[in-house]
């Protein structure tokens, strides 16, 4: 487990020609945090006006820190039921970045977009819909961004976390199946558009 955080925060190329998308290297991909990516993409697209890409990788920031004490401050509830966990560290603290973003920083789950979202508001698609800012609450989101959000607070952790997607859906998952990031081994799926939950690859096939 990392002992201190790892807040990604370098500055994306104010690139405009689409030829820079075929030479960026895995160092600039890696060396940018997911957020900033996302809000790159969503720049110049309609409900993208207001986007502050300086806050909102500061108000993730806050998340990560908050989780990364949480999940020890409030480890008597892992410990009080690890069968909810899956008898997991890795699980709980995935889940107190869930927690965290759901009840603290107010990422919220959207229900009447389910499946009819319209390509007519960056913010239904985009992490600059989901992360609350200082007097701007977040409309909310689905599938297509909210678990965005909590990758890019994972990362920050050092969490291996990970964006999974079908057809028609997208999730996150843990994915370190040779226990590199200090966490026993462990591949698991977790779903937090709506509330959390770990389910099977059965589930999304």
């Amino acid at each position: 487990m990392v002992a201190t955080l790892d807040l990604l925060d370098g500055p994306l190329p104010e690139a405009g020609d689409r030829d820079w998308w075929r030479t960026v290297t895995d160092e600039e991909v890696a060396a940018t945090s997911l957020d900033r990516w996302n809000l790159w993409c969503a720049r110049d697209l309609p409900g993208s006006e207001e986007i502050d890409v300086e806050a909102t990788a500061e108000q993730l920031n806050r998340a990560a820190a908050w989780a990364w004490h949480a999940r020890a401050e409030y480890a008597d509830r892992f410990h009080d039921d690890p069968a909810e966990f899956r008898h997991s560290t890795a699980t709980w603290c995935a889940y107190v970045v869930l927690w965290g973003c759901q009840t603290r920083f107010g990422v919220k789950y959207r229900p009447e977009w389910r499946g009819a979202v319209e390509h007519d508001d960056s913010r239904k698609l985009f992490v600059n819909g989901v992360v609350s800012l200082p007097g701007k609450p977040a409309l909310g989101g689905t599938c297509a961004n909210v678990p965005l959000v909590y990758v890019a607070v994972a990362r920050r952790l050092g969490y291996p976390l990970r964006v999974v997607r079908t057809f028609n859906h997208v999730w996150c998952r843990w994915d370190d199946p040779h226990g590199r990031t200090g966490f026993p081994p462990d591949v698991f799926n977790v779903e937090g558009t709506d509330g959390y939950g770990w389910p099977d690859d059965q589930h999304y096939r």
